[in-house]
């Protein structure tokens, strides 16, 4: 699974840039993008059962990679990185996995693309985040900076 990760960063990123350029609902059909890359990394779920939750190395690829595709696509970040964050969310839910631990590696994901935003895009995409789930735009913050000093 290890190769996969950067495969499914280029393949979502490239799929939100070509097909969500200009589409106010962007933030929304990038979830949903980012669901079905998700649960094709996972694999079937056994028995009938909700597919698992990938990876967190695949969640903050893909993630990346569709926060990467939205800057291309000139969508709105903040709405975005919150729509991208609630459906790594759900997903969790579904599989069982800790909500606040997936929410986490959504957000490195979000931070990945970081140093593709303007400083502005960076600040809005935090009060979002910070907005819409309360104390988790500083987490956001300290992710952003781990990031910088990473890269």
């Amino acid at each position: 699974m290890a190769g996969e990760a950067p495969d499914c960063e280029k393949f979502i990123r490239d799929a939100v840039a070509s097909q969500l350029k200009g589409d106010q609902g962007a933030p929304l059909k990038a979830a949903a993008l980012l669901k079905s890359a998700l649960i094709s990394a996972a694999g079937p779920g056994a028995d009938g059962a909700p597919p698992p939750l990938a990876p967190a190395s695949a969640v903050r690829s893909a993630v990346a990679g569709a926060m990467k595709g939205l800057i291309l696509a000139e969508a709105d970040l903040g709405l975005s990185a919150v729509a991208l964050i609630r459906m790594v969310g759900y997903l969790a839910a579904d599989a069982q996995v800790d909500a606040q631990e997936s929410m986490v590696w959504a957000m490195e994901g979000i931070a990945a693309a970081g140093p593709l935003m303007t400083p502005m895009a960076l600040v809005t995409v935090q009060d979002e985040i910070e907005s819409s789930f309360m104390g988790a735009g500083g987490i956001f913050a300290d992710l952003c900076h781990r990031a910088q000093t990473q890269s």
